[in-house]
């Protein structure tokens, strides 16, 4: 296989990729799985956000929802999430 049609097939299989993760991306904070403790607090900073309008930060490993967890809590409560 040539060097032009490996590079072909990798592109066509990373957009394929992209394409599956933004189709499935969560988008509200009941449809994250995974560390339902850390999911719980991250939902609760959102709900009381009023009382002490203080950012949060959302750290960890690659692959742990924190790109799909950030502005879930925006779609929950109806309203546009700013990164």
């Amino acid at each position: 296989m040539s060097r032009s049609a490996i590079h072909k097939r990798h592109s066509l299989v990373t957009q394929t990729m992209a394409d599956w993760t933004e189709r499935y991306r969560p988008s509200t904070l009941s449809e994250v799985r995974g560390n339902d403790k850390a999911r719980d607090a991250f939902a609760e900073w959102a709900r009381t956000w009023d009382d002490h309008r203080e950012a949060a930060i959302v750290h960890g490993s690659p692959g742990g929802g924190k790109t799909s967890s950030a502005p879930a809590p925006a779609a929950d409560m109806g309203v546009e999430a700013v990164s």
